[in-house]
């Protein structure tokens, strides 16, 4: 099932007056079937509002968000999504298995099926001696994990998950990357939103760019044009006392050997470098086993791609 927003505006409106204001702009976005889309843009660009639009929390001001055709205001179309907050809205004066049980409940679980669900994600989570906390005693990590359990108790088909990895510590950082790569694997479609890039580039296969309540670039980040800075070169050298001419004539600070015997070194992307190092190899002094482009950061990339849409 694919996730559309069609031509989307909401309005809000604020002051004394209620003058109206634009959240979003004419948006359409589709989170296709077993894609992984990452949301990226400045704090303010609409990306939280987005999210609430595509499972239906918000209505839109114009257009229609639709999950395989049907509106998304439909009870048995949300049963397909699960949410999760920047801030997971929860009751504290409830404790943790209430909680997953009264929202378990909303979801359709009862009796067997509802126990077999919240035991799967306490554990899952790391929530096994959490059960009978009140939820107003828990860490921000910690409910950030109850968070993902609630998001995942029913066993949904798309997940809409709003800067997911806030909160947690390094561990369960690693442990929910690990988790949503391996649902994604088992078929979930996934949309969230973030600020840190390595996360994108590790989870998800397309961005899309939103600014001003516009979308301005989607696309798979292999579609992303990225200029080669530099190389990653694997180096055999056949007479150990060529290394210092080697780093002389290269401009190297140093060379690194790894654990096969190879000098691994890094050299900008210039002609003269490259020239150089083949000509080492066409005399005997080094052989060439790896060479590994070195290209720009997602971060610099999308920069650029903010800078020009700034000029338009």
């Amino acid at each position: 099932m694919n996730l559309r927003w069609n031509n989307i505006e909401y309005i809000i409106r604020t002051g004394f007056s209620l003058r109206p204001v634009r959240i979003i702009k004419g948006l359409s976005l589709e989170l296709k079937e077993g894609d992984v889309l990452a949301l990226i843009g400045p704090n303010g660009a609409g990306k939280t509002t987005t999210i609430k639009l595509g499972c239906g929390i918000i209505r839109p001001s114009k257009g229609e968000v639709s999950l395989g055709g049907m509106p998304i205001e439909s009870t048995n179309v949300k049963r397909d999504i699960g949410f999760l907050t920047e801030v997971p809205y929860v009751y504290g004066f409830l404790k943790v298995r209430e909680w997953l049980e009264v929202l378990g409940r909303l979801s359709g679980y009862t009796g067997k099926q509802l126990k077999y669900g919240s035991d799967k994600v306490i554990s899952e989570f790391g929530l096994i001696g959490l059960e009978d906390r009140l939820l107003s005693t828990l860490s921000k990590g910690q409910l950030q994990r109850v968070g993902f359990a609630q998001a995942l108790l029913h066993n949904p088909h798309i997940l809409l998950l709003d800067e997911p990895l806030s909160g947690l510590d390094p561990i369960w950082r690693y442990r929910i990357i690990e988790r949503l790569i391996d649902l994604n694997k088992k078929g979930k479609s996934i949309l969230f939103s973030s600020h840190i890039l390595t996360d994108i580039e590790r989870i998800a296969s397309k961005i899309a760019i939103i600014k001003d309540g516009k979308l301005f670039w989607h696309g798979s980040i292999d579609e992303l044009t990225r200029e080669v800075k530099g190389y990653e070169i694997g180096l055999r050298v056949f007479e150990q006392g060529n290394l210092e001419e080697i780093e002389s004539e290269l401009s190297l600070l140093k060379m690194e050997k790894d654990s096969e015997g190879n000098y691994i070194i890094n050299i900008p992307y210039k002609e003269e470098d490259l020239r150089k190092l083949f000509n080492m190899v066409s005399n005997g002094r080094v052989t060439i086993n790896w060479i590994i482009p070195k290209r720009e950061e997602l971060a610099e990339v999308i920069s650029k791609i903010s800078g020009d849409l700034d000029e338009n």
